[in-house]
């Protein structure tokens, strides 16, 4: 089997480092391959780097900043008959902070309160709506913590809906999570399976949670409610490998996104799962079946 691991990463890059040495050794040919370096057609990828190319599966490894470019390219792949991981329709719903909520808000998930806003005027009718500061600030795409913000004063709000270019491309203001007991998680979902979980205590004065911003990161074993929630999760947004993020307060799960191209670095560090390679034993197992 040939795979194509889809990155604007180098081999260097963690995942991509992780994936090319799990697949070595499992009948697996991978190949990795920026987006720029593909000459496309209308029915099919022609060559990559002026070298012919074929291969049977696509794994998508660029973030959420994926670009229409790039977006063009999978579309393409999977029009060509290339299987692509994950679909193209679920990466454009999951990339989108508001509606990935909504699908997963009308699917029965608990997700946080949440308002979509393009200028001053809604922003502050929804912070009011939402009880009022704190409420958290969002671009409607991004990764690793980038463009969030704690609006903890109404005086913010000019210069982060400024930020935010917020006339563009709108801002998410939702509730702000808090309690007297809060655990932020991320569980790991590989084809269907919960393969294990982590929680990030955020660095003191940080509220955001992410490993990139200093948080230190615990393996923890999820209860069955929570594998539950993040299962349904991936399949509610079409996911075949994510990251569910979910934070706890005094309990109560709420469903904060779910990355479709989940950074594992943190993750076999303090659980000793080879993500890896349950990504490749999955994509091998898998093969020619279409989700």
């Amino acid at each position: 089997m040939r795979l194509a691991i889809l990155s604007a990463k180098s081999g260097l890059f963690h995942p991509n480092k992780r994936l090319l040495e799990a697949s070595k050794g499992s009948n697996v040919e991978a190949f990795l391959l920026h987006p720029k370096g593909l000459l496309t057609s209308k029915d099919r990828v022609i060559s990559y780097r002026d070298r012919g190319l074929h291969f049977d599966v696509a794994l998508i490894r660029i973030g959420a900043t994926i670009n229409p470019y790039a977006m063009a390219v999978v579309r393409g792949m999977e029009i060509s008959g290339v299987r692509v991981i994950s679909r193209p329709e679920a990466i454009e719903l999951a990339r989108h902070k508001l509606l990935s909520l909504s699908w997963l808000h009308k699917g029965g998930i608990r997700v946080p309160e949440s308002y979509l806003v393009s200028n001053k005027k809604n922003l502050g009718c929804a912070v009011k709506k939402l009880g009022g500061p704190p409420v958290i600030l969002k671009a409607t795409s991004g990764r690793q913590g980038e463009g969030v913000w704690l609006l903890n004063q109404i005086s913010e709000m000019e210069e982060l809906i400024s930020h935010l270019q917020a006339h563009k491309h709108g801002i998410v203001v939702q509730e702000y999570i808090g309690g007297r007991e809060v655990e932020n998680l991320r569980l790991f979902v590989v084809g269907g399976r919960v393969i294990g979980g982590v929680r990030f205590i955020p660095k003191r004065g940080e509220f955001r949670a992410n490993f990139h911003m200093g948080a230190k990161a615990f393996a923890v074993s999820p209860d069955k409610e929570l594998e539950s929630i993040a299962l349904e999760t991936s399949q509610i947004l079409g996911l075949e490998i994510a990251g569910v993020d979910i934070v706890l307060s005094d309990g109560i799960p709420y469903v904060l996104e779910a990355n479709y191209s989940p950074g594992f670095r943190a993750f076999e560090e303090v659980t000793g799962i080879d993500v890896a390679k349950c990504i490749i034993e999955y994509i091998k197992e898998s093969h020619g079946v279409r989700l």
